[in-house]
């Protein structure tokens, strides 16, 4: 029932303000930046991974009025 999306965001936006400013056509169940180690300091990327509650990803998100595109999460293998 879940579909998994990617969006780029600055990385002074915080997960509240986040929520507090998302509009989506289906709702968003969590929300999970991504880090990376640069120079042995872990560092937020501009890549938010979003889960939906629905089996289809929405084309885009709205943020304060910004428009984001959502393309499809894809895991790497483990």
């Amino acid at each position: 029932i879940y579909s998994f999306g990617i969006i780029k965001l600055d990385p002074d936006v915080s997960e509240d303000n986040f929520r507090d400013g998302v509009q989506s056509l289906f709702p968003i169940v969590s929300f999970k930046r991504i880090f990376v180690k640069k120079d042995n300091n872990i560092v937020p990327t501009h890549i938010v991974e979003l889960k939906f509650l629905s089996p289809k990803l929405p084309l885009h998100i709205s943020v304060y009025n910004m428009i984001f595109d959502v393309n499809p999460s894809i895991s790497s293998p483990v």
